[in-house]
Parts: C-alpha cells; sequence; structure tokens
C-alpha cells in the first residue's frame, strides 16, 4: 500500500493522456469506479449479507453496468467504448486491491 501513490504517479505519467482532458477524464472514471465499487460492495456485503468474493463480483458488474450505462446516456459509439470501460475497470481494480489488502 505503501507504494500506490508512486504507482499512480507513474501511471499518470506513462498514460496515453497527452492533453490535460484525456488526463482529467482518466482520473474522473478510475475515482468514479473506484467510489461505486466500494458502495456496492458496502452494499453487497452488508445488506445484502453476502461474502466477501461474491460481493466484489457483484459490486464490479454493478460498476462496470453503471459505467455502460453512462456512455450510453453519452450517446458514445460502441467502436469507442473500449478505453472508458479499461478506465473503469482499472478504478475498479485498484477498489478490489484496497479490500483484499484491508480485508486480510
Amino acid at each position: 500500500m505503501k507504494y500506490l501513490t508512486s504507482l499512480l504517479l507513474l501511471l499518470s505519467i506513462t498514460s496515453h493522456a497527452f492533453t490535460n482532458e484525456d488526463l482529467v477524464h482518466l482520473t474522473a472514471h478510475t475515482g468514479a469506479s473506484y467510489m461505486l465499487q466500494t458502495t456496492f460492495y458496502g452494499l453487497n456485503s452488508k445488506v445484502l449479507k453476502q461474502n466477501f468474493w461474491t460481493s466484489e463480483g457483484l459490486a464490479l458488474a454493478e460498476t462496470l453496468a453503471i459505467g455502460l450505462l453512462y456512455k450510453a446516456v453519452e450517446n458514445t459509439p460502441t467502436n469507442q467504448l473500449g478505453l472508458p470501460i479499461a478506465e473503469d475497470l482499472f478504478g475498479a481494480s485498484l477498489a478490489i486491491g484496497t479490500h483484499v489488502s484491508f480485508h486480510f
């Protein structure tokens, strides 16, 4: 966990984001997905009383579904969905990594 900040800095430097708009877009998708994954995990585990891995898997599906729904409302062409969904998956993966590290 102590290297997470360095990793995020390295990823932001080496990413494809050549303009400030691209970097803001990456950060927004990653942060929103992290927040959604954590919220859905909490709801699934505490309210629905699911075990750890079921909660994480369902939360991941819910987070990516919200990302797809957002892009559908935004009228994004289907051939341009790859990068935003990858950014959503990155944010959700960071959240899962955080949950796993605190769970064990």
